[in-house]
């Protein structure tokens, strides 16, 4: 419960600085999610890049058995490294970030994953780190 609090109060505390969100594509071949950004992204020190992305999905997604239809995250991408660090998630039950939110955590990842070439990380990678 405490996650969600603080997710939440990190979301209406950034809402004004989330103007809208542009569409990357598709986030899956099959098309069953649809990847956003919001734009500018963030830059940080030793090569590093911060941004929100938002994924939208066809048909209902599921973490720690919560169902949602769509998530919002804050993430640093490391373009030198070529990694990802989630810091926050959040999901909600309706699509495009509407409706309650359903599970939320911040701090998700204190430690860096790879990103897979060719994966819908990859491309926000990329997007992200040509915006510093």
């Amino acid at each position: 419960m405490y996650r969600i609090i603080l997710a939440t109060l990190l979301v209406v505390g950034c809402s004004s600085a989330m103007a809208g969100w542009t569409k990357v594509g598709d986030g899956r071949s099959d098309g069953s999610v649809t990847a956003y950004v919001d734009l500018p992204v963030t830059s940080m020190p030793d090569n590093k890049v911060r941004m929100w992305s938002m994924f939208d999905y066809k048909a209902p997604n599921r973490v720690k058995d919560v169902q949602f239809m769509s998530n919002i995250s804050h993430s640093e991408f490391d373009c030198t490294a070529k990694t990802i660090r989630l810091m926050v998630f959040i999901a909600y039950v309706g699509h495009m970030a509407e409706g309650e939110v359903v599970y939320g955590d911040g701090g998700v990842s204190a430690k860096p994953e790879p990103v897979s070439d060719d994966s819908t990380m990859d491309e926000l990678l990329k997007l992200a780190c040509s915006k510093r």
